[in-house]
């Protein structure tokens, strides 16, 4: 079986495709949710009629079912379209490692020949020895291919592994880093169009305030978590004071009233205390990004969590 590299090319595109489409069902679900949320806690829309109650929610649950279904079809997808990519690739190390095995047999045989060359003919035991070298080059190169199509299946399964698993937050460990820290105020805001940030968002938002008395929380002052404000989207920040331009929303992001505070004690400001807590207990840990927005009050914060890198 001879594999080109557009193979998988292909797949890999296919892959970005219904990535894609799980995008687009979860921003589905998040519509049904939202259409359920108006229906049974508020008086919009329907202005209490219970007819209309009754159809909002009915329509909004289709949404929400469909949006789950169209989902659960594109993880599907995804996952076999991967499985393809892996199959793929493993072919290829294998076949390079069979022609590395046929060749190293070739060798020994070509040695048994030369030996007994040597007792019929001198002469023929240079060309002999030449072969040998050449084979033995051949060899090195296949191998040389079978270590590099390793490494590709090597890299490609760690980034299918990374893309299937969603950021997770260690409640219990980040409770314990901001017990007998100052506490402050927050917001949370999140992406509206990504479900695995505003499920991160919901993890943040359910350790770092009061909790419940079961299972009680770090004690903040916590805002429930909220979509991106309009005016601080991506496609807004370049219409931003310079002190507020705040990129690209990937990872998670620690907004205040300014970057750099005045000197203090170890986790000694709500600030500081919540960079290392969050630094230490996301899974898996990456460094967190800072941005000013001088109107905020002093002990208020602003955890915004983007798109997964």
């Amino acid at each position: 079986m001879i594999l080109n590299i557009s193979d998988v090319s292909s797949l890999d595109l296919i892959l970005g495709w219904w990535e894609i489409g799980e995008y687009l069902s979860e921003a589905i679900v998040i519509l049904g949710c939202a259409g359920e949320f108006t229906a049974e806690f508020t008086n919009r829309i329907h202005n209490g009629d219970e007819h209309k109650k009754s159809r909002l929610s009915k329509s909004s649950l289709l949404v929400l079912i469909g949006g789950l279904a169209t989902g659960l079809v594109c993880l599907m997808g995804a996952t076999v379209t991967s499985g393809k990519i892996i199959a793929l690739l493993t072919v290829k190390a294998s076949e390079a490692d069979e022609r590395s095995r046929r060749l190293e047999t070739s060798n020994k045989q070509l040695g048994i020949d030369l030996t007994t060359a040597k007792s019929e003919l001198a002469t023929k035991q240079s060309g002999l020895e030449t072969a040998l070298e050449q084979e033995r080059q051949k060899t090195a190169r296949f191998q040389k291919d079978a270590d590099i199509a390793r490494l590709a299946l090597g890299k490609e399964l760690k980034m299918v592994s990374a893309r299937q698993l969603p950021r997770q937050l260690d409640r219990v460990g980040f409770i314990n880093i901001l017990n007998g820290h100052p506490k402050g105020k927050a917001e949370i805001w999140f992406v509206s169009e990504d479900q695995e940030a505003f499920l991160l968002a919901t993890e943040i938002y359910d350790a770092l305030g009061f909790g419940t008395q079961n299972s009680p929380g770090a004690g903040w002052e916590v805002v429930p978590p909220v979509p991106i404000p309009e005016q601080y989207a991506l496609s807004k920040t370049s219409t931003l004071p310079a002190s507020q331009r705040l990129g690209p929303w990937f990872g998670v992001s620690i907004l205040s009233k300014r970057v750099v505070e005045p000197p203090s004690s170890w986790m000694g400001t709500p600030h500081e205390a919540l960079t290392v807590a969050l630094g230490l207990s996301l899974a898996p840990r990456s460094g967190l990004s800072g941005a000013e927005i001088p109107s905020l009050p002093d002990n208020m914060l602003i955890i915004v969590v983007g798109l997964k890198l």
